[in-house]
This record gives C-alpha cells, structure tokens and sequence, in this order.
C-alpha cells in the first residue's frame, strides 16, 4: 500500500538516493499525504521499468532489418510534364 510509506522509520534508507528523499519531501509538503504517496510510489515504479528496459542487453532487443530501397523506384508517382510546364492551379 503506498500510504505505508508515510509511516516508516527507515523510509530514507530505502530510497534509492537523496534525489529521491527531496522528491518525498517536496510532494507531502504539497499534497495530501495519501495523495503524495500514491504518486511517489508511481514515480519509483516508472524509474524500475525504465531502469530495467536501459540495462536490458542489446542482443536481448530485437531490432528490425531494414533495406533501403532505390530513391528512382519513386519515379512513377512524378508527372511527366516538364517543370516549366507545370501549374499550380487549373
């Protein structure tokens, strides 16, 4: 339950730095403290995640093989009217 960080003693030691105490402090001084810790407690799971996808090795990624193709294979969408010949409006 999120709120139960409100009530621990050892609440600094088990954040993960002082960036992270600064954070709790700054949100209970502004919300309410079930508010505050619902919304630290989102802030830590969206660090994990986003810690975990950042140390995920590249071979475990799959990345998709792209072949560039030939910019000429876009020559039949262009008309061939001359560009001097061309008009913008009818």
């Amino acid at each position: 339950m999120p709120r139960a960080l409100a009530g621990l003693t050892f609440r600094d030691e088990l954040l993960p730095s002082a960036d992270w105490c600064k954070l709790y402090a700054r949100l209970t001084t502004a919300l309410p403290v079930a508010e505050a810790c619902k919304r630290f407690v989102r802030a830590l799971a969206l660090a994990d995640r986003q810690a975990h996808f950042a140390t995920t090795p590249s071979h475990m990624i799959a990345f998709p093989r792209v072949t560039q193709h030939e910019i000429a294979s876009y020559d039949y969408l262009e008309p061939s009217v001359p560009v001097t010949e061309m008009r913008c409006h009818a």
